[in-house]
């Protein structure tokens, strides 16, 4: 459990990788991270906060597909769905992967 440990450490804070696009756009090992990030965080609201999660995905719904949302607003539709992406929630997300079976190739 050592190594995602280490690399939850590399991961952005949750309120910087909802509102950051830059971050998707890195190359290399950080592109990498960043995938594993968004993984762990839908597989954790798939698995831990579905309802809340299918009503977030309705919100980005309404978006018109030109549309490109700020920051601002790309924080406010979580919130609205999962509350404040703080400590708590950071937390709560962080310790269930951790938790999570894991067998080595």
């Amino acid at each position: 459990m050592g190594h995602l440990k280490f690399l939850f450490r590399l991961y952005q804070r949750l309120k910087d990788f909802l509102a950051d696009r830059r971050l998707f756009a890195e190359q290399g090992a950080n592109a990498s991270f960043r995938y594993a990030q968004a993984w762990a965080l839908v597989y954790y609201l798939v698995s831990q906060r579905r309802p809340q999660f299918v009503n977030y995905l309705r919100r980005l719904r309404t978006r018109t597909p030109r549309q490109v949302a700020g920051p601002g607003r790309e924080i406010e539709d979580f919130r609205s769905a999962f509350g404040e992406p703080g400590e708590d929630f950071q937390g709560a997300w962080v310790t269930y992967i951790l938790r999570l079976p894991f067998t080595p190739p």
